[in-house]
């Protein structure tokens, strides 16, 4: 599966209202987006989405304290 395919189903997922799911998905996405073509400017662009996707499950989730804590990850991935 790809990256591109991940992140498709994790949008039909969230879409469906099974945010556990597009968690999987947006995550798994992540791995295999940052596993290939690193340093692409394009990749940096759909890296970010995901990342802004994952934080949208944890708020749907888990509520705001999930999402901060998504949010300080994400911090240290793009620093």
């Amino acid at each position: 599966m790809s990256w591109k395919e991940s992140k498709d189903a994790g949008q039909q997922a969230f879409v469906n209202e099974n945010y556990p799911e597009a968690l999987i998905q947006y995550t798994k996405a992540i791995d295999l987006l940052t596993s290939g073509e690193a340093g692409s400017s394009n990749n940096t662009k759909e890296h970010q989405v995901l990342l802004s996707n994952v934080i949208a499950c944890r708020l749907k989730i888990g509520g705001a304290d999930m999402a901060t804590k998504a949010v300080e990850d994400s911090k240290q991935v793009c620093i």
